[in-house]
């Protein structure tokens, strides 16, 4: 699998702007998953979770209000949005495993 660049920023800092293996994300025109040597590709963000793998890293972000742009012909990819917060995975396994519970809980 080939990487590209993958530039995601707000107006305030640059998140993040290495080499990733994919992207997959919710646009207004549906879900996108982008590996290296993608079609060009520009979409609206209204608002989605962002996530990305490099290397054994995997991260996911909320964002909302964004663009998104592919370039084929460079292999980058931008994503700005007004807005980006990253979500810990175990934050998000516990409220999971809650839910879980509140599930089982109600079903008795």
């Amino acid at each position: 699998m080939s990487s590209f660049t993958f530039i995601f920023r707000t107006p305030f800092e640059t998140i993040f702007h290495e080499k990733v293996d994919w992207v997959s994300l919710d646009t207004a025109g549906g879900r996108v998953q982008i590996f290296g040597g993608h079609a060009t590709l520009t979409d609206h963000v209204p608002h989605s979770l962002v996530r990305f793998q490099y290397g054994m890293k995997e991260k996911t972000y909320f964002i909302r209000t964004g663009i998104l742009h592919v370039n084929h012909d460079t292999n980058e990819v931008d994503l700005h949005c007004l807005f980006a917060d990253a979500i810990d995975q175990t934050i998000h396994t516990t409220v999971k495993e809650h839910m879980a519970w509140i599930h089982e809980q109600i079903a008795l």
